[in-house]
């Protein structure tokens, strides 16, 4: 496997002509040991996981697109969205930490012209903007052509990147 960190274009990610498939968003608020977590799961991750429950356990079952918990060290537990907004309220926001991540699949005709897919996180974190992509090999990192958003960050080839990743 190959992790590769890259900047993002925020402005030709932004745009409305760009198109997004998102599986997952979890935005994170934490002040101190205090975090209250907002989960979002995007259209194709929602119809899979409805799918999937809907054939384990051969009925229809429901599958909410959005969870709300709040995490201390003592516990965890699952909130409504009123109760989401109003522990958010008592959070001073000057002093909370604010983490926002996507996961996206991308889809793309490589350059060997076969299909293939990667999955994308894309953070966000005190107004910086990145993308991290793990690629099974170096074959899928040599023939990856990226989306016009991703911004390489460093110049190197998918062989420098495995030898060091075995030294």
């Amino acid at each position: 496997m190959i992790v590769i960190t890259y900047g993002i274009d925020k402005a030709s990610y932004d745009n409305p002509n760009t198109h997004h498939n998102i599986m997952l968003v979890t935005t994170e608020y934490s002040l101190g040991r205090k975090t209250l977590v907002h989960l979002q799961s995007g259209e194709l991750l929602h119809n899979r996981l409805h799918q999937e429950l809907s054939h384990v356990f051969r009925k229809r079952i429901r599958f909410q697109d959005e969870q709300f918990i709040f995490k201390t060290d003592a516990k965890t537990e699952c909130l409504t969205h009123g109760e989401f907004k109003a522990k958010l309220k008592q959070f001073d926001m000057g002093q909370t930490l604010k983490t926002q991540e996507t996961l996206e699949n991308y889809c793309y005709i490589d350059k060997a012209n076969q299909q293939d897919i990667v999955g994308i996180t894309i953070t966000i974190q005190n107004d910086n903007m990145y993308a991290v992509i793990d690629f099974k090999d170096p074959d899928q990192y040599e023939n990856f052509i990226a989306p016009a958003w991703l911004v390489p960050l460093f110049d190197c080839t998918a062989v420098e990147i495995s030898q060091a990743i075995q030294a």
